[in-house]
């Protein structure tokens, strides 16, 4: 009965420390707050906002995402994922944030093509310093607007 009590005890005092090391770590983590609201690219839908100046090279966000088999993916799903960058029978399913981020070419100022294959994590950088409450957007790439023969190429 004693070592159970002190099993309990020395559990009970790890743990405290492990919960106090977390939050500490929480609180040193500036989470970004970015905004979704709607685009102002015509027909566009939503878009993501900056929700505070960046300079270029800054992380806008960080997003999980989920590799799918490419010859299951069409239609509406097939617009929000990216090519896998090595292996044409996968592409990846951003779980958050970066799949509402618009095409321009002209008015590109994020790079969203920065994978952790292994964390399963998608970071998105600033191309150039954005303002607060500046729309993110990124040049969709060939494939897509040779998939897509109506998208706005004026931009």
């Amino acid at each position: 009965m004693k070592n159970f009590i002190i099993g309990l005890l020395i559990g009970f005092i790890i743990s405290n420390i492990l919960n106090y090391l977390y939050i500490k770590k929480l609180k040193a983590i500036k989470l970004i707050k970015n905004i979704k609201k709607k685009s102002l690219i015509k027909n566009a839908g939503n878009g993501l906002f900056a929700g505070k100046d960046y300079k270029k090279g800054d992380l806008v966000e960080i997003n999980n995402f989920i590799l799918l088999k490419s010859n299951n993916v069409d239609g509406l799903l097939f617009d929000y994922t990216f090519n896998h960058p090595y292996d044409d029978n996968y592409c990846i399913a951003n779980l958050g944030n970066i799949s509402l981020i618009n095409h321009s070419i002209k008015n590109a100022n994020v790079n969203p093509y920065d994978f952790d294959l292994n964390k399963k994590e998608q970071k998105c950088f600033a191309t150039k310093d954005i303002k607060k409450g500046e729309e993110f957007l990124y040049d969709y790439g060939n494939s897509y607007i040779e998939n897509h023969p109506n998208i706005n190429l004026n931009d």
